[in-house]
């Protein structure tokens, strides 16, 4: 998604982290979480499949991306500003001038790091996301046992025992 959006960039930088952000939040804030009530009319487009929906697979790599986007954010390097290569197919696009590109440097920035948005903020952030990847599969369960079903849940469904 990031190179169809702004082409191929490095792997580092201001440019790079806002992206990645941007692309995890678009992928959870884009769709339902639940059903839609049947009284609402769609008024924005959403992506496929709801929030119930996702197979544990897909709640891992949700973890993965946020665990990732974190390392990205406590290098040296998060904060430069690294513009992505410029499109050679458009005509008169300035070559890539490499002495104006600023460093990687992957170390990470322990100033950074020991801020509690990056210790204690991040470890609750994750264990949100753990915490609905765990009630997305029982949720349609909840709600049927609320509209008067059985209000059974089939173990397979909770992934905290898995």
């Amino acid at each position: 998604m990031i190179h169809r959006l702004i082409g191929r960039q490095y792997a580092y930088g201001r440019l790079y982290n806002y992206t990645n952000i941007a692309n995890m939040v678009s992928r959870i804030c884009g769709r339902y979480a639940y059903n839609m009530p049947e009284n609402e009319v769609e008024t924005t487009p959403q992506l496929q499949n709801r929030l119930i929906d996702f197979e544990p697979e897909m709640w891992g790599k949700v973890l993965a991306q946020f665990s990732n986007i974190r390392g990205f954010l406590v290098r040296k390097d998060a904060a430069f500003t690294v513009l992505p290569v410029e499109i050679e197919e458009i005509d008169g696009a300035d070559e890539e001038d490499l002495d104006v590109l600023p460093k990687e440097d992957d170390s990470v920035n322990l100033k950074i790091e020991n801020l509690d948005e990056f210790s204690v903020t991040y470890c609750q952030m994750n264990n949100l996301i753990k915490f609905h990847a765990c009630l997305s599969h029982i949720q349609p369960y909840f709600e049927d046992a609320i509209e008067g079903g059985t209000g059974l849940i089939p173990s397979d469904n909770i992934v905290a025992f898995q």
